[in-house]
């Protein structure tokens, strides 16, 4: 629990750099949707809107997309990739998870 022991200042900065992590990875899946011809947004400004859409970036106004970025936690996942198109997951009584390279 070494983040207790932060300063209040420590632990703003540190919540200011993950939420604009977090800002730069939405807009840049923003773009490269666009660059491959889709329509694609970014919802984090309509959070304050009543209907505001529950995900980071909306796909052709229909498909919510989540965005997520960490600095190594998905090493496995790039691994199993590596030879691979597609990657299907599922933990036991869940649903399939699928993910690609782009």
């Amino acid at each position: 629990m070494a983040f207790l022991t932060k300063s209040k200042r420590e632990v703003i900065v540190i919540g200011k750099q993950s939420r604009n992590k977090g800002k730069r990875g939405e807009r840049g899946v923003v773009q490269l949707l666009k660059q491959a011809g889709f329509e694609a947004r970014r919802t984090a400004p309509l959070q304050a809107d009543q209907d505001a859409v529950d995900a980071d970036v909306l796909l052709d106004e229909r498909f919510r997309v989540e965005v997520k970025r960490r600095k190594d936690g998905f090493r496995q996942l790039y691994g199993w990739l590596q030879d691979a198109d597609f990657l299907f997951i599922r933990a036991d009584r869940k649903d399939y998870i699928v993910a690609m390279s782009l």
